[in-house]
């Protein structure tokens, strides 16, 4: 009787973000199919979920410096053959170096834009993932990476089984952004829009839910708009993401770069008021004013117009979070889980 197939992972820090989701839920619905899961991180202030998963996890500094990578590479190559894994899988552009020097087959992951080469080993790399099909031609173009191995698995947050009870509640609206603190994110732009809303005299609390390296930076824009006292920082260490963005009656996704992440799914699929701004795969995901509302990147003044227009029209608000909820549902059943993706992989590798 054949064994079960075992993944090694190789990811970096587990904090508040649509990847550390998306990795989380991956690995649950790999570990519930019989495959053996091994998860090698750095940990983070997601951590907990993923000790609640069938998963082995093996902890890592985290640091890749150049003159680490050979090191680091040495050390997985080990616990891979320790798990007896079929495939190691590499989470994020910030990793790929180490992909490269493995001896094994790998697959690596790239949910954000590419703008500079990417390094890797043509003769073990089985494949590029994305949750976007638009992010490939940055990919070959920009990272040097070959175009026949490219491979779109689609962000597939869980469908909800109630509405979130946004604009039901009593009291100021929340307006929120959830996921990682990049310099992509757009929180600048989000933060300015709140400033010009509170000018006009709009009650609402802002929030801003996530953690990453452009934190601080994010925290200086508030503080130079005089925002401190009106807007949130927090990475809540709540059991779930959709238990986070079940606080909120409208969610913002104001990134200027890459593809609406998983937290912006998320939403969606949760019946959240969203608006997302014109990147790439935003128009293929939602239609404009029926599903979420879209807006021009890094343009506060029309953030700010869309906002107020929901903000004073809750019924609206409510109608396209139930239209975006249903629109989800049915991309959700026409998708394919990770199972069967990583089975062909599995099979491809054992031909190297």
């Amino acid at each position: 009787m054949p064994s079960s197939p075992s993944v090694l992972f190789i990811a970096s820090h587990l904090g508040l973000s649509g990847s550390t989701e998306r990795l989380r839920c991956c690995l649950d619905s790999l570990a519930q199919s019989g495959t053996r899961v091994t998860l090698a991180t750095p940990g983070g202030c997601r951590r907990d979920e993923f000790a609640e998963l069938e998963v082995e996890i093996v902890h890592w500094r985290g640091e890749l410096s150049p003159w680490q990578v050979p090191f680091v590479a040495r050390r997985m190559q080990k616990l891979a053959r320790a798990v007896e894994a079929d495939l190691i899988y590499v989470l994020g552009a910030g990793l790929a170096p180490l992909g490269a020097r493995l001896a094994s087959p790998y697959a690596l992951e790239l949910t954000g834009p590419v703008s500079s080469p990417i390094d890797h080993n043509p003769g073990h790399l089985q494949t590029v993932v994305h949750p976007c099909r638009t992010l490939e031609e940055g990919a070959v173009n920009r990272g040097g990476l070959p175009r026949d191995r490219m491979r779109t698995i689609p962000h597939q947050p869980a469908y909800p089984t109630r509405l979130v009870p946004a604009f039901k509640r009593k009291g100021e609206r929340r307006v929120g952004y959830a996921g990682a603190l990049l310099d992509t994110s757009g929180v600048e732009v989000f933060l300015q829009a709140a400033r010009k809303l509170i000018q006009r005299g709009e009650k609402a609390h802002f929030i801003v839910l996530g953690q990453g390296p452009a934190e601080s930076k994010a925290r200086r824009c508030a503080l130079d708009l005089g925002l401190m006292d009106r807007v949130i920082f927090a990475a809540p260490a709540a059991p779930s993401t959709a238990e986070i963005l079940s606080t909120l009656d409208v969610f913002v996704d104001p990134r200027t770069a890459g593809s609406p992440g998983w937290l912006t799914h998320e939403a969606l699929a949760m019946g959240l008021p969203c608006v997302i701004t014109e990147v790439q795969g935003a128009f293929g995901l939602v239609e404009d004013h029926e599903d979420a509302l879209l807006v021009p990147r890094n343009e506060p003044d029309a953030l700010t117009g869309l906002l107020s227009d929901l903000l004073s029209d809750s019924d609206w608000a409510r109608k396209l979070g139930k239209s975006a909820r249903a629109r989800a549902r049915k991309r959700l059943a026409e998708q394919n889980g990770w199972e069967a993706f990583l089975e062909e992989l599995i099979t491809d590798g054992d031909r190297v």
